[in-house]
């Protein structure tokens, strides 16, 4: 009798240490599917945040063109602006002088 005993306490020792391992197996196939989720997650976050990044880099250049754009447009008609006012005076001093020089063979 002490022999089936001992038989069936080792039985019922192998069987809890089973449900032991079984259940550490699945805290730990649970614990691998949570970090897995959480990784796919952050992947995603980090796409969406690089998506972003690149969408802003693109509006400044954009923004950045048309300003130079414009500003080089404005430096065009500043030049040309300049060009015709040296124009106008070279013109002004010519009819100058030439009165000048009328005035002086009189």
């Amino acid at each position: 009798m002490k022999k089936f005993l001992i038989a069936a306490m080792m039985v019922a020792g192998l069987a809890a240490c089973s449900q032991q391992a079984q259940q550490e197996s699945k805290e730990a196939a649970q614990a691998v599917a949570s970090d897995a989720k959480n990784a796919a997650s952050n992947a995603a976050a980090a796409v969406e945040n690089a998506r972003d990044n690149a969408a802003s880099a693109m509006n400044d250049v954009k923004n950045d063109a048309a300003d130079a754009a414009n500003n080089a447009a404005d430096a065009a008609k500043d030049a040309t602006d300049a060009a015709k006012n040296a124009a106008d005076n070279a013109v002004e001093a010519a009819k100058k002088a030439a009165q000048e020089a009328k005035d002086a063979t009189k």
